[in-house]
């Protein structure tokens, strides 16, 4: 599968780059980790059972995770997630891995 994930990069927060790829700490991974795994489960988009099934690598899955961190509106998500938790459609539209998490819907 072939999904485009927007490209990771510098955020307002003035996160440093190294090779064009944010350094972000294991904290700031896992809490994006946690809002991707919030976002798929509004969504229907169920990541465990797209890598099970090969749709998804890990390797996906990490650009994606560090694509979130790098979102300039990552701070909106939690009250988003919070608004939606009876489920949504879609990602906002200012989601990076909006085309991923639509991709994976069931």
């Amino acid at each position: 599968m072939q999904v485009n994930v927007r490209p990771a990069g510098p955020g307002k927060d003035g996160a440093t780059t190294n090779g064009g790829m944010p350094m972000f700490g294991s904290k700031r991974i896992a809490h994006h980790s946690d809002l991707m795994t919030r976002m798929s489960e509004t969504v229907g988009a169920d990541l465990g059972e797209a890598i099970a099934e090969g749709r998804i690598d890990a390797e996906m899955l990490r650009a994606a995770t560090i694509s979130c961190a790098g979102c300039d509106e990552a701070a909106e998500c939690p009250s988003w997630l919070d608004d939606h938790a009876a489920g949504a459609e879609a990602p906002p539209d200012y989601c990076r891995n909006r085309n991923l998490m639509m991709a994976l819907q069931g």
